[in-house]
């Protein structure tokens, strides 16, 4: 109305399903919003695809997450070494399901199962002290450690005590913590939700299983704990 430049910057990880989901008449009035505005952002290759499909006149463009990468330099060399029945799994984010967050901590119980010393470090907020009675209730306490929502200094010693960082979305953008973790030198295990498969290629430098696969999940945390140079060359993969 007065003739200004409108960006329209899409960021909710849920946004395809809400659209999916909406009434006929919503649908209309997203699809005009997306094509009225002068530049839509996308988080990655994919949500563009998905932004275009909605609006099909949309002038769309792909503005990853960014960090600096300088905070994270040589977290790979100082990072400690994987102990026998040990090591040291990151999750950091919010405690919802979305997240994942459920799923992790039976992720957690069968890990610590075949790996008694196992410590996983989860770091975020919302739905803490349900987490802290499902960790509770499955008996592993002992083996995860509740840190809150973490930042500066302390999310930095977080990746660098970690061997491997997990994130079992079931939707997603483009996280900001994948992309931390990947300038940490961390090998990851996520899902293929969201721009996440832009970033994280199977095999390479990560492993993908699909969401609520608690098995696949828990095994690929085991083998990259137990594999020593796989760990190695997905780390050196992410620097």
């Amino acid at each position: 109305l007065w003739r200004r430049k409108v960006i329209l910057h899409v960021h909710g990880a849920e946004f395809d399903r809400f659209f999916d989901e909406a009434a006929t008449s919503l649908k209309r009035v997203i699809t005009w919003r997306l094509m009225w505005a002068d530049l839509v952002i996308a988080l990655s290759e994919g949500w563009r695809e998905r932004l275009r499909q909605m609006s099909p006149e949309a002038r769309i463009r792909v503005l990853p997450n960014p960090i600096d990468t300088r905070t994270f330099a040589g977290l790979v060399e100082s990072r400690p070494p994987v102990h026998d029945a040990g090591g040291t799994v990151l999750f950091l984010g919010a405690f919802t399901k979305r997240k994942g967050i459920y799923d992790l901590v039976e992720i957690a119980a069968e890990v610590v199962a075949r790996r008694p010393s196992v410590c996983f470090e989860l770091g975020g907020d919302r739905d803490v002290r349900e987490v802290e009675r499902l960790v509770r209730q499955r008996g592993i306490s002992g083996n995860v450690r509740i840190m809150g929502w973490v930042r500066g200094r302390e999310k930095i010693e977080a990746f660098e005590r970690a061997h491997v960082f997990i994130l079992p979305s079931y939707h997603k953008g483009l996280p900001m913590a994948v992309i931390e973790a990947l300038a940490a030198g961390l090998p990851l295990v996520t899902t293929p939700v969201g721009g996440i498969p832009e970033v994280v290629r199977d095999g390479v430098n990560g492993i993908i299983v699909e969401p609520g696969d608690v098995g696949a999940a828990a095994s690929a945390i085991v083998r990259l704990l137990e594999d020593n140079d796989l760990r190695d060359r997905m780390s050196r993969a992410n620097v």
